[in-house]
């Protein structure tokens, strides 16, 4: 989870693994460290977390390689998650 992060993310590892069909595109987003990255359109990629089941939409993107799906802020507050450190 990352609260920071405007929207959900897979990367292009993930989606490949798995043969998710991801339509190409230009875009392009800059992270917090100033890189910019290619990103395509985004997938759907069905998640489960205990109990909770979930088809959610994500934009595709080079991840680095601890991480393979990011929620984003978009989801934390569709859900009214609350992150307690």
């Amino acid at each position: 989870m990352d609260s920071v992060a405007l929207h959900c993310f897979v990367s292009y590892a993930f989606a490949n693994t798995f043969k998710l069909k991801v339509k190409k595109g230009n875009n392009a987003m800059v992270l917090g460290n100033g890189d910019q990255v290619p990103m395509d359109n985004h997938i759907k990629v069905h998640v489960r977390i205990q109990e909770y089941h979930s088809q959610i939409k994500c934009l595709v993107s080079k991840l680095n390689d601890v991480n393979d799906l990011i929620l984003g802020n978009d989801w934390l507050v569709e859900h009214k998650a609350c992150l307690n450190f």
